[in-house]
């Protein structure tokens, strides 16, 4: 259970990451096009992150077994 809510905690602080404090420094400089580009490139690393965690998860989850 302590594993799951750590892996669920980074992938938040990741995406929050991107999100909002990427959003500070980064957006000055972005067209618009780019900022949809950097949204999109930031779901996707959280999708990832949440797919890697799933299988890593997964493996744990039957060795404990």
């Amino acid at each position: 259970m302590k594993k799951i809510i750590a892996s669920t905690l980074i992938y938040w602080s990741v995406l929050s990451y991107y999100i909002f404090i990427g959003k500070k420094h980064i957006f000055k400089y972005f067209t618009p096009q780019e900022k949809n580009e950097y949204i999109f490139r930031a779901v996707i690393i959280y999708f990832l992150c949440m797919f890697i965690g799933g299988i890593v998860n997964h493996f744990y989850n039957k060795r404990k077994m």
